[in-house]
């Protein structure tokens, strides 16, 4: 996009500059400032201009290519992104139940009944396809082994303890909760629970002080356990359910893009442009002012009517003119009380009563105070700043905020104006 230099004071403008931002000199030279100066002059009541100047009068009547132009492109790279997201999501959660197809087995048809002979002769039941199991122990003995979680105030409490299952000759170590209705002593005791591997501390703290008493014991233990806490299908019903609903949005979402995937009119990005007026038109005058000169910060263009916020799924577009207050928001970040850096945003509330955050990872306070100089110099009427007073105007009445915000610029305009018919006055005694 090209600029004016004023003739006036030397300041560089925007080319669709009404006047010079620092002495209010008119440039009847440009075109397109001329046809909103008409507008102006013919429209001194603040409401009837603000009307027309939100219609599609303001906008570009050339053709919109809706294939290779700017706002096209990134609409289309939007929707990729989200096809993209959504296929590696589904490929994701089928490779997840895939992988734990093991477990999830188990926890939807298990526990499956395991005969005596099978525990006392198994080489390997953590290995086996069915490893979530029920078992009829001929007794249970209390080991007295257990594990206690010891916590700050002191206090101690027991997670699960230790019970020695006899198959025969045979003894099974199982972990079960402290609540087990089971006596030391039992018989014909029944168990559900999952066969693992025995770690070594429990070899350790369990069965070491045993093996210490009654050494004859060593050949007794079968080298796995079972695990009898009732947390095992837990998981397998979050996973399912996370997984499920995962599929769910993202199949969801993959229709949905699939459908309208490179139609503008049906994208987010064109309806949202209907508010502004019809949307091929619109996205036309965005396509022209992006074809020329336009600040680029991160992913921020600085349009000289629009703002455009690029995301990595969306592409959001915002008229300058829409703008009544903006304040740059700081917020401080901390780690254990030590801080650890600030992070930078540019809040933007428009006349449609929105708002709109520009932030991201680039945002540095030079940043936004570039961002801010650069909006303020093409709508200069608007309240730019935060205190409580103005947070509790806006909250506690929009509508009365930006209506003052209009009566702000009808003010500016008509001073503008006025200026400018003076300078045009003095040029002619000057000339005569």
């Amino acid at each position: 996009m090209k600029s004016i230099k004023c003739p006036q004071c030397g300041l560089t403008n925007w080319e669709t500059a009404l006047w010079c931002s620092r002495c209010k000199q008119e440039f009847k030279s440009n075109g397109y400032a001329a046809a909103n100066a008409g507008n102006a002059q013919s429209n001194p009541n603040p409401q009837a201009y603000a009307a027309q100047s939100n219609g599609n009068e303001r906008f570009s009547k050339t053709s919109f290519d809706d294939k290779n132009g700017f706002l096209a492109k990134n609409i289309e790279r939007c929707q990729r992104n989200v096809l993209i997201v959504c296929l590696l999501t589904i490929v994701a959660v089928i490779s997840g139940f895939f992988v734990s197809g093991r477990y999830l087995y188990n926890a939807a048809f298990g526990p499956f009944t395991v005969s005596s002979e099978d525990i006392k002769f198994g080489k390997n039941q953590t290995g086996w396809l069915r490893y979530y199991v029920r078992v009829d122990a001929e007794e249970a003995l209390d080991t007295g082994g257990q594990y206690v979680e010891r916590r700050r105030s002191g206090s101690e409490k027991v997670l699960y303890k230790y019970y020695a299952l006899r198959f025969g000759d045979k003894l099974l170590l199982a972990k079960v909760e402290p609540g087990a209705n089971i006596a030391d002593g039992a018989t014909n005791v029944s168990l559900s629970g999952s066969m693992e591997q025995m770690s070594e501390q429990e070899m350790s703290k369990i069965l070491g002080p045993i093996f210490k008493e009654q050494p004859e014991l060593r050949s007794d233990f079968l080298p796995f356990m079972l695990d009898t806490r009732s947390s095992f299908r837990t998981p397998a019903f979050i996973g399912i359910g996370v997984g499920l609903i995962l599929l769910g949005v993202a199949g969801g979402f993959l229709l949905s893009v699939v459908k309208v995937y490179g139609d503008f009119d049906q994208s987010p990005t064109g309806k949202a442009l209907a508010a502004y007026g019809a949307p091929r038109e619109v996205a036309a005058s965005i396509d022209r002012e992006a074809a020329g000169h336009f600040e680029k910060i991160g992913g921020i263009h600085l349009l000289p009517s629009w703002i455009l916020r690029r995301g990595t799924f969306s592409m959001d577009a915002s008229h300058v003119e829409d703008i009544v207050w903006m304040y740059k928001k700081v917020t401080k970040h901390s780690y254990n009380f030590i801080p650890t850096g600030k992070t930078y945003e540019v809040v933007i509330h428009t006349n449609r009563g929105k708002s709109l955050t520009l932030h991201g990872t680039f945002m540095r306070e030079k940043n936004t105070d570039f961002i801010m100089e650069k909006i303020f110099s093409r709508v200069p009427w608007i309240i730019a700043g935060y205190d409580d007073e103005l947070i509790g105007a806006w909250n506690a009445d929009a509508r009365e905020f930006i209506q003052a915000v209009g009566e702000r610029r009808a003010d500016y305009l008509r001073q503008a104006e006025n200026k400018s018919h003076e300078i045009t006055r003095t040029d002619t005694k000057n000339i005569f």
